[in-house]
């Protein structure tokens, strides 16, 4: 053991180890700012010599007893270069405005289905938007004729990202985070990742696909088997150690549909006669958004170049024409396969290694049961909240290893689901349960924004730059 001054926000640890436990263990004097504690050091992941805490508090608040603990390179993006994409509706605003505890310094395009006017307190709204980084542009709902495969925002949901790529500043942004408004992001994984990437590549990342096999009835997300790219120049110890039943992605620099048909060994989607034809003639799958898409929960990251090689008149068009009623996150990557000429990349780390999922992991033990009818001939591998949230807790407990603490660091999403929400805020915490937040589904969307907020900003105090 040994003892170490900790001013307001700064640790300065008095040993050139590796730390494992910190605790408040005398409170700071009257007349001082700064604050006595004890240092448990034992072996760790990462010697760290610094780590940033927030204001002291008492020993029975604060462990930091942190496997987890790791230096992080400095990256060269910031939130700055960000745009988060939220398509939303005047009725779910109150979920989009929760987001807003993760999504500071971010800026953020609202895609709604009304305009601001509507509000009869526009102007403070509008006032509370600039302060928030966010702009609001519409896209009207279009009425359903089966509730149960259609929603009144798919086509909104399509068009978003290519709306908010109109709308915003030119050059103003080097990647745009497509979400729900019930999408969560880990903004700094994200930044890590992304720091790595061409922005001026044309990308579609997302490890988390829907997709039917020709021998199957069951639909289901995330799906290995699902045609993806690997980032161009992308590096990786594990290179060529494909997982067992994993599609074997080749190199994208772009990913393209004739990339992923020669690589298509296996005849997943494709069959290698179809590999000459300009675009796109898949035989099992006439062409994504026929169960191979991006899941539109788990989100997906667009580059920059991507956004530059359409549009939004034409992915309109295209989207509003004859295309076959679908959700949104099909009808979106449908979009992108036909109008931008790019199939999904995988962000790769998570590739070679099955227990990272990257967008929207799901540790629930045994199979996911359904949640409700839309569920119906579908498997849902994600949608685990309550899973997320309990890991990081246990990594904030010390209660765990390097393998949950690699999927903490490079999980990027997670889908809160909204229209279940109330049961896994009751699942967290059961003494909500006769709360409005424990039966509004709203509300415990909102509050789960919130947990997963505190308790990602309480791990990342474990990462130090």
């Amino acid at each position: 053991m040994q003892a170490c001054t900790v001013y307001r926000r700064l640790l300065v640890l008095c040993t050139t180890g590796s730390l494992l436990a910190v605790a408040w263990h005398v409170m700071p004097p009257q007349d001082s700012d700064k604050a006595i504690v004890t240092v448990h050091l034992a072996s760790s992941r990462k010697p760290l010599s610094v780590m940033e805490l927030s204001d002291p508090q008492p020993a029975s608040m604060i462990s930091l007893q942190n496997p987890c603990a790791r230096n992080v390179p400095s990256t060269n993006l910031t939130r700055a270069d960000l745009l988060v994409v939220i398509p939303g509706s005047l009725d779910r605003f109150e979920l989009a405005k929760a987001s807003r505890v993760w999504r500071q310094g971010v800026p953020t395009a609202l895609i709604m289905d009304q305009g601001l006017h509507m509000l009869q307190d526009a102007a403070a709204v509008q006032e509370e938007l600039n302060e928030n980084l966010e702009f609001w542009a519409t896209s009207p709902d279009v009425p359903v004729t089966d509730p149960l495969k259609e929603k009144a925002g798919d086509f909104r949901a399509a068009l978003a990202p290519f709306l908010a790529n109109k709308t915003a500043a030119p050059n103003s942004y080097k990647w745009i985070l497509y979400g729900d408004d019930d999408t969560f992001w880990f903004i700094d994984n994200v930044l890590t990742h992304l720091d790595q990437l061409d922005p001026d590549m044309p990308y579609l990342l997302s490890d988390n696909l829907w997709m039917k096999e020709r021998a199957s009835d069951m639909a289901m997300h995330p799906n290995p088997k699902a045609p993806r790219c690997l980032p161009c120049g992308y590096t990786d110890p594990l290179q060529g150690q494909v997982p067992e039943g994993s599609f074997n992605a080749p190199m994208g620099c772009p990913c393209s549909s004739a990339t992923l048909c020669q690589a298509d060994i296996n005849n997943v989607m494709y069959n290698h006669s179809d590999c000459g034809n300009t675009w796109p003639f898949v035989t099992h799958v006439p062409s994504p958004g026929y169960w191979y898409f991006i899941h539109g929960g788990a989100g997906a990251i667009m580059s920059r170049g991507l956004m530059e090689l359409t549009t939004f008149e034409r992915c309109q068009e295209f989207i509003n024409g004859p295309m076959p009623r679908m959700s949104g996150d099909a009808m979106f990557t449908l979009t992108v396969w036909h109008m931008m000429g790019t199939a999904p990349t995988d962000p790769g780390y998570g590739f070679y290694r099955p227990h990272v999922q990257m967008m929207d992991p799901g540790w629930l033990s045994g199979s996911r049961t359904q949640r409700g009818p839309e569920d119906e001939g579908t498997y849902d591998g994600g949608n685990d909240p309550v899973g997320v949230i309990r890991r990081f807790q246990q990594a904030l407990d010390g209660d765990v290893d390097d393998q949950t603490c690699e999927q903490l660091d490079n999980v990027l999403t997670v889908h809160f689901r909204g229209r279940y929400a109330a049961v896994d805020v009751t699942s967290l915490s059961p003494e909500l349960a006769n709360q409005s937040v424990g039966t509004n589904n709203f509300k415990a969307t909102a509050h789960l924004h919130r947990h997963m907020a505190q308790v990602y900003h309480h791990y990342g105090k474990f990462l130090v730059k």
